[in-house]
């Protein structure tokens, strides 16, 4: 079984900001330890079948320079409350917002990627976000 890890891929910084426009970047080592795989797919199609052998590769990953396996998340809820506005009541309520902020707002941006991907544990991180489309 050949094994990979982050390291072989670069990051390719292709995300620039728009003329006038002002974000506050990320913490940089949440965004060294975090890899966003999202499998977009239309109900029924076989994305579903694809997330058990994506899941099974990622868990199987480590670091190398720690040699701790990567932490993987194959239903990421923060994620999800950052993305789509779900779960107010479990996850945005309890990060501080009296409500859903915008997609956009780099305070929330921030939050979601520490609590995903968190800087204070060691290790790296998988999310595999796989919300279907009707």
């Amino acid at each position: 079984l050949a094994t990979f890890s982050l390291a072989q891929f670069t990051d390719p910084k292709s995300v620039t900001s728009r003329p006038g426009e002002h974000f506050t970047p990320i913490n940089h080592t949440s965004r060294q330890n975090c890899q966003i795989v999202y499998i977009m797919g239309v109900e029924g199609a076989t994305h579903h079948g694809f997330i058990p052998i994506l899941e099974h590769l990622a868990k199987h990953q480590s670091d190398p320079t720690t040699n701790l396996p990567y932490a993987v998340d194959a239903n990421p809820a923060v994620l999800k409350a950052g993305l789509f506005g779900w779960f107010y009541h479990s996850k945005i309520k309890k990060m501080g917002f009296k409500v859903t902020p915008s997609i956009h707002d780099p305070e929330f941006v921030q939050k979601v990627v520490q609590e995903s991907c968190p800087d204070d544990d060691g290790k790296k991180h998988v999310l595999i976000e796989w919300a279907s489309f009707p």
